[in-house]
């Protein structure tokens, strides 16, 4: 049977969502509901998240 090798990786996908998640933890373990509800609604606004903002109204 013959082996073969996986290509080496140039983005590892979990350790990008950890440390996203880390962050974002963070930044609002110590936040209100309301500002946290402040703080996705201007990141909705800055990253793309089109869909954050009709549920958040």
């Amino acid at each position: 049977m013959e082996t073969t090798t996986k290509p080496a990786k140039e983005f590892d996908c979990l350790k990008f969502k950890e440390e996203a998640q880390a962050r974002v933890y963070r930044e609002t373990k110590d936040m209100s509901t309301a500002e946290l509800l402040r703080y996705y609604d201007e990141r909705s606004k800055s990253n793309g998240f089109k869909w954050w903002r009709p549920a958040a109204k």
